[in-house]
């Protein structure tokens, strides 16, 4: 989907008051030249000439683009139950019923299973004292195939509604389908069980109620696995072009030795397969590495490379000289550790993916001054009506292109 000013604008009832984008008022070309310029005031000093006519690739889908909603649950008052996102700057819920970023399945099949939760009598977690049972409503649809999985978020114990709940989620899912228009049918329904106080949405232990805990998902050239706690890009159109220039990164010679850190369920190390003969990943998070290491069997590819742990302590484990290391960390971008690692393993191509353009350029300033030369710099816009932007930065060890 393309965008021109003259578009009319996406409107959408929550606008302004709900937390999950800032930008729906202004037209999209205008969006991608405030990122643009953000990312070029705040580079230019170490890449002037890299960013100096940079410009952020949009996304080929700019609304209805988001395949996963978690919406925590709460008591409404006179509202009854109420599920949705936090409001703007605030731990208060806005009871979502409409969202103009988001898969429009997700909305319908979430709006009917907060309606069930209060006809069934099941009570909302109020995190002030610990009481009540259900934290939240979950849902994630694989656009590639249309495969939808929905969950429920609830402390331990027993269940009491468990099987009408799962029937109703069936009856939920049907005859929807997809922004672009692909049926959807449900792959199953869990339940995620979370004891402890505070308020992370997911818990550690998953129970599928029906069907799977999983979906199939077809990802440009990819088969994909994902389970309910895993990562996944919520925009999967852009992911595919923010792979290929993963892919372009890389360059144009053959690859022995490259490595992916943080790599989730192993979707990006699977993009790049076929450029490399030595493909290893590492992931910390236990139900990714389940879910990499079934896709890289699945792949033909040896599920032994997927290492899990920490990034600084599996780095160093992997044996010989890497010709790339690729590197997609969460906002928080890279611990002085994972940097003095990998400065240490010093590959010859390091491509930092990133979410966060202040810690890559906090980053990008360590890795200058550690003896690399910044080649590349890309942005894709996987956040269409946010602030947000994925940042792809190259660089190259100077005693590898001297």
């Amino acid at each position: 989907m393309s965008s021109t000013s003259s578009e009319r604008l996406p409107r959408c009832r929550h606008f302004g008051v709900c937390g999950g984008c800032e930008t729906l008022d202004l037209p999209y070309p205008e969006q991608l030249a405030r990122k643009g310029a953000s990312l070029r005031a705040l580079f230019a000093p170490l890449a002037g000439e890299l960013v100096s006519a940079f410009e952020v690739q949009p996304s080929p889908q700019i609304t209805r683009y988001r395949n996963k909603a978690i919406y925590p649950v709460r008591h409404g008052g006179s509202r009854g139950v109420i599920a949705g996102f936090y409001r703007r700057g605030t731990h208060e819920l806005v009871d979502v019923r409409e969202c103009a970023l988001q898969e429009p399945c997700l909305t319908q099949a979430l709006g009917a299973l907060r309606d069930s939760l209060a006809e069934l009598a099941l009570a909302p977690y109020d995190e002030r004292d610990g009481s009540g049972f259900v934290r939240a409503l979950y849902g994630r649809v694989a656009t590639g195939t249309g495969e939808l999985q929905l969950g429920v978020v609830t402390r331990g114990g027993e269940f009491p509604r468990a099987a009408e709940l799962a029937r109703r989620a069936q009856r939920a899912a049907e005859g929807l389908a997809t922004e672009r228009g692909k049926s959807v049918r449900l792959a199953g329904f869990a339940r995620s069980i979370h004891d402890e106080p505070g308020n992370r949405l997911l818990g550690e232990r998953c129970v599928p109620l029906l069907g799977r805990a999983m979906l199939r998902e077809r990802l440009g050239r990819l088969d994909l696995e994902i389970s309910m706690g895993s990562f996944y890009q919520v925009n999967a159109p852009a992911t595919i072009e923010l792979y290929r220039l993963v892919e372009q990164a890389l360059g144009d010679e053959p690859l022995g030795r490259v490595v992916e850190a943080y790599a989730g369920i192993g979707s990006l190390a699977l993009w790049i397969a076929p450029r490399v003969r030595e493909l290893w990943a590492i992931e910390v998070a236990r139900s990714a590495v389940r879910d990499a290491r079934r896709n890289f069997s699945a792949a033909g590819l040896d599920p032994a490379r997927i290492l899990e742990g920490r990034v600084e302590e599996r780095l160093a484990e992997i044996e010989g000289p890497i010709d790339a290391l690729v590197v997609d960390p969460p906002r928080a971008g890279l611990s002085p550790e994972v940097l003095r690692s990998a400065l240490d393993r010093a590959p010859a191509r390091l491509i930092y993916v990133s979410c966060n353009p202040q810690t890559l350029h906090r980053d990008a300033v360590a890795l200058i001054a550690g003896g690399y030369r910044l080649v590349r710099f890309e942005a894709v816009d996987l956040f269409p009506h946010t602030t947000h932007v994925e940042v792809l930065a190259t660089f190259v060890r100077e005693s590898a292109s001297s």
